[in-house]
């Protein structure tokens, strides 16, 4: 069985696709959502997966992606 892929993966590979590191991804937050994180924090939450549902729909957001929830078959 294949192994789910965790949180801190999937936001570091997108953070990789679209050349957005922690420190922009902060600024990006603070620039368009107004919330001021500091670079260490954000980069604790994600590394350590104890980031928010929230926290994940804002960054989402930022880097022009949307969580979809699809019903399983």
């Amino acid at each position: 069985m294949k192994r789910a892929i965790t949180i801190r993966e999937e936001l570091k590979m997108l953070l990789a696709r679209n050349a957005v590191t922690i420190t922009k991804l902060a600024k990006m937050l603070k620039e368009q959502k107004g919330i001021d994180v500091p670079v260490q924090t954000l980069s604790s939450r994600i590394n350590r997966r104890i980031i928010k549902f929230e926290e994940v729909r804002d960054i989402m957001d930022v880097l022009g992606y949307k969580i979809e929830f699809t019903e399983l078959d």
